[in-house]
């Protein structure tokens, strides 16, 4: 495993700080191991190899494997899976105890219980790069930058940050995508299937229709979706559809009249694009002959009228994918990188493509994916200013980091 990239790294015969208390090298990475014991919450007071419970649904999955992030290639990371569950990234190892009673049949050779180590072993360190620009938020995740604003969502509230650090809170509202155009952010609410525009710290509602999946601003319209259907909203409140019968839409883009989205679909993803000007007939640029399932695509951001960036990847573990790019020029879907788990949010800048994992920011530059910054489990990042903010959302902080 190489920051953030799956591959063949160079055979190491020795590594004293990565081989373990028996002295067994090369264990980090490669593959999660299956457990023989049950899944389950430790006890409070400190034990030794606690063997768990004696029953369970859950066996336990320890160490990280070449899709996770270093932090996670630990011994001490683990997570339960059902038994019958399998996955690229999850084998296992042999192991022996001395309670272990031989099967009939069974031929062992000399073994050796381990000896406990004489020195503490070296922990990993990490440059701290992120600064901390605010504490205490309540499980924050998506965050836009616009106009000198920071709008940060949380758990059921949204706080708004200004030029010169001063925090206003705005309560009961649960903020799940920001949309911004020359003038306002916007933020879907899913549980009041509302869109509230903001200017700095007041707000107010734009509409509110049933099912709202995601919209974006159109001129002096809107285009937004339940997933089924994609619609337009004029200035006076009329809603009209635009194409009906879909399956699964999940993020909508457009420049001038062109129109393009995702969606899941039933027999594989497909990308599809409209003229709003004629929309009677629907173009799929990307579908299950070259993307079939289990793969999905998701996150489609447009770049211009003939080129859009997205992610191809797992719905379930290991949540892997690629950053690829469509140019309907020629009509070629073109794969530029791997990404951690769990992509989303790709935002294209001068210094390259950047986005958000479960693992961190990465960026792809000159062909090489890189993390940019701390390794964190963000609930959303932006950018502005030559800066990047990110939300970490185990902590309740949000980060700003200096290009």
């Amino acid at each position: 495993f190489d920051g953030g990239r799956c591959g063949y790294a160079p055979q190491r015969t020795e590594d004293p700080q990565g081989e373990t208390p028996d002295g067994v090298h090369g264990l980090g990475g490669n593959v999660a191991e299956w457990v023989g014991d049950w899944y389950a919450s430790y006890d409070a007071a400190p034990s030794s190899d606690p063997v768990g419970p004696s029953d369970g649904t859950q066996r336990v999955v320890r160490g990280g494997s070449f899709l996770t992030h270093r932090l996670q290639l630990r011994p001490q990371s683990r997570r339960g899976m059902t038994p019958s569950a399998r996955a690229v990234d999850i084998g296992f190892r042999c192991a022996w105890s001395p309670a272990f009673e031989d099967l009939p049949g069974v031929v062992r050779g000399d073994l050796v219980p381990a000896s406990p180590p004489t020195e503490p072993r070296p922990v990993a360190t990490h440059e701290k790069l992120y600064q901390t620009v605010l504490t205490g938020l309540d499980l924050p995740g998506v965050v836009r930058s616009h106009s000198g604003y920071l709008y940060i969502a949380e758990k059921s509230a949204v706080t708004v940050l200004d030029a010169e650090g001063e925090a206003t809170r705005i309560d009961d509202l649960e903020i799940a995508q920001w949309i911004a155009d020359a003038s306002r952010v916007y933020g879907i609410d899913r549980t009041s299937n509302t869109l509230w525009g903001f200017d700095g710290a007041t707000h107010a509602e734009v509409f509110t229709v049933p099912d709202l999946k995601t919209a974006i601003s159109h001129g002096e319209e809107w285009i937004w979706t339940d997933g089924t259907a994609i619609n337009r909203l004029d200035a006076d409140g009329g809603s009209t559809v635009v194409v009906n019968g879909r399956n699964g839409v999940n993020a909508l883009a457009a420049d001038g009249n062109t129109l393009v989205w995702t969606e899941a679909g039933t027999d594989g993803p497909i990308l599809a694009r409209i003229d709003l000007s004629a929309p009677e007939m629907t173009e799929t640029l990307v579908g299950p002959d070259q993307i079939p399932n289990p793969l999905r695509l998701w996150g489609v951001r447009l770049v211009n009228a003939g080129e859009a960036l997205l992610f191809v990847g797992m719905e379930g573990w290991p949540y892997s994918g690629l950053l690829c790019r469509y140019a309907s020029n020629g009509g070629r879907l073109t794969c530029l990188g791997h990404s951690p788990p769990k992509p989303r949010d790709v935002i294209p800048t001068d210094a390259g493509y950047l986005w958000a994992t479960q693992f961190g920011v990465f960026r792809l530059a000159a062909g090489q994916v890189e993390r940019v910054g701390d390794p964190m489990s963000p609930g959303g990042f932006t950018t502005g200013e030559d800066k990047i903010w990110v939300t970490d959302r185990a902590r309740g902080l949000l980060l700003e980091l200096t290009r």
